[in-house]
C-alpha cells in the first residue's frame, strides 16, 4: 500500500465505510473488497497508519454519484408536527396507563434554568454620532449558575438544587 494515495475512509461503529483509494499515477479505483482490506491493514499497523484524506467537494461528488447521504441526529425542534403529536399522544397514553399506580409523593416534576448574576444590557443612551458606546457592567454578565426547581406531583416543594460550574459541592 505504499504506492497508494488514500482518499477517504470513515469508521462508524463496527462497520467501515470506505469511499475510494486511488493508485499512484494510474488513478484507478480499487474494489470495495480491497478498500475494506486496506482499512483493516491500517488498523493493524498503528505505527505507520494510512491516512485517508479528501476535499469536501470530492466527498460530496462521490456521495452524489453513489446516491449516498449523511444522516444527522435529530432533536425535538427539527421533528415534523406529525411526529411531535404522535410522541405526545404516546406519552399521554403511558401516563394515563400508569397514573393510578404512581406514588404522587415520589413522582417529581423538574425544570432546569440558567440564572445570571447580572442582566447584560444591550442598550444605552449616548450622544448622536458617537463612535464608541460604553455599556456599564460589573463584569458578571456572563457568570451564571444552573438551578433545578423540583416539586412532587402531590404539591410538596423541594429545596432548589444549585449547580456551580467546576464545583464539587
Amino acid at each position: 500500500f505504499s504506492s497508494c494515495k488514500p482518499a477517504v475512509c470513515a469508521t462508524e461503529g463496527e462497520y467501515s465505510i470506505v469511499f475510494l483509494l486511488v493508485l499512484g499515477s494510474s488513478r484507478r479505483p480499487l474494489t470495495v473488497l480491497s478498500l475494506f482490506q486496506a482499512s483493516r491493514t491500517e488498523e493493524e499497523h498503528d505505527d505507520d497508519p494510512i491516512r485517508f484524506v479528501a476535499s469536501d467537494q470530492w466527498v460530496q461528488n462521490f456521495m452524489t454519484h453513489n446516491n449516498l447521504t449523511l444522516q444527522k441526529r435529530t432533536n425535538v425542534t427539527t421533528l415534523s408536527d406529525e411526529i411531535l403529536v404522535e410522541r405526545a399522544v404516546s406519552y399521554m397514553q403511558f401516563l394515563t396507563l400508569h397514573k393510578p399506580t404512581m406514588n404522587r409523593d415520589r413522582t417529581l416534576l423538574m425544570d432546569e434554568m440558567a440564572v445570571y448574576f447580572e442582566d447584560a444590557r444591550t442598550d444605552t443612551v449616548d450622544e448622536v454620532g458617537s463612535r464608541h458606546v460604553v455599556v456599564h457592567s460589573t463584569g458578571f454578565a456572563s457568570m451564571r449558575i444552573a438551578v433545578m426547581l423540583v416539586v412532587t406531583v402531590s404539591g410538596k416543594k423541594t429545596p432548589p438544587c444549585l449547580i456551580w460550574k467546576r464545583k464539587e459541592r
